[in-house]
């Protein structure tokens, strides 16, 4: 998408939420190719859910992505405290 984006619109920010299908071997270069078309990028982390098994797996995802972010100088939102320990009303 961002290689369609970039042959038609101008783009002034970038927004990359997590998962965790192979995006520990193609972050980097996602981020890389992002940084061509804009400055401000924003990752936000990947997010909790009870429907993903293995949390020990999202971690290692979201450390993955954080190290990735800060070898291109891009912005990483971690949000695990956000949605982890938020209280039921």
């Amino acid at each position: 998408m961002i290689d369609d984006a970039a042959k038609t619109e101008t783009i002034d920010e970038i927004f990359i939420v997590g998962g965790t299908a192979n995006i520990k071997e193609n972050i980097a270069q996602l981020l890389r190719k992002a940084k061509t078309l804009t400055p401000t990028i924003t990752v936000s982390s990947v997010l909790p859910s009870k429907r993903r098994a293995n949390p020990d797996r999202r971690a290692d995802v979201n450390m993955k992505m954080k190290e990735a972010c800060n070898e291109v100088d891009v912005k990483f939102v971690d949000n695990d405290a956000n949605f982890t320990f938020r209280k039921s009303i």
